[in-house]
């Protein structure tokens, strides 16, 4: 808990100070715009899977991870920096906030036993595995397709697709989910599908110099 208190402090304090070099330290729309953001950020963080009602825990993770992880993130920080939002945007917000949820999901397909034990009511725990693995293949794909029909919208070059030199590693990591029997041996697809969304995320920036 203390280590929690710590790191919410510094996190804060910290968003504080990017705040006011991104839009000033005189109050304003944007400053408090900002200052709810970050703090409902912070709250959600926080009651993930602290205090007596955890939403972690309900089925609702995945939704506040693709709400915080993509879409604010995303969209706030290119307004932060730009002070606009073009409504394409909404398209690698999404796609970075359907990876994040993936993440989460193969955490939640691991820790299946564990959960349903202790009363720990997951999506993946509700939906049962066959269906997890699905919803997973959803995730994954999705946030393919969302950032080709950003990159359809802008097209100027073939090269602009260069972060699609993924989708075979992707493909990989998405069989060793389907053909998994065993949730523990998915503790490796972690790091793999962390490490991939790295690489695309990398890859999908530099298509944006073409």
């Amino acid at each position: 808990k203390l280590a929690v208190i710590i790191i919410s402090i510094m996190a804060l304090s910290s968003g504080i100070v990017l705040i006011g070099m991104g839009v000033g330290f005189a109050p304003s729309i944007d400053w408090l715009m900002f200052m709810v953001l970050g703090i409902a950020a912070l709250i959600s963080a926080i009651v993930y899977t602290a205090g007596s009602r955890p939403y972690g825990y309900k089925g609702l993770g995945d939704l506040f991870v693709f709400l915080f992880f993509g879409l604010t993130g995303v969209v706030g920080t290119y307004y932060l920096h730009t002070g606009y939002i073009p409504g394409s945007l909404w398209l690698p917000a999404a796609s970075v906030g359907l990876f994040s949820t993936a993440v989460l999901n193969v955490n939640n397909m691991r820790d299946v036993k564990g959960d349903t034990r202790s009363g720990k009511r997951t999506l993946v725990v509700a939906m049962g595995a066959s269906w997890a693995k699905k919803y997973h293949a959803f995730l994954v794909i999705g946030a393919i397709l969302a950032l080709m029909i950003y990159t359809l919208l802008s097209f100027k070059h073939a090269s602009q697709f260069i972060y699609l030199v993924m989708i075979f590693y992707f493909w990989r990591h998405l069989m060793v989910i389907f053909k998994n029997t065993d949730p523990a041996a998915l503790d490796p697809q972690l790091r793999i599908l962390a490490i991939g969304t790295f690489f695309t995320v990398i890859f999908f920036g530099l298509s944006l110099m073409f």
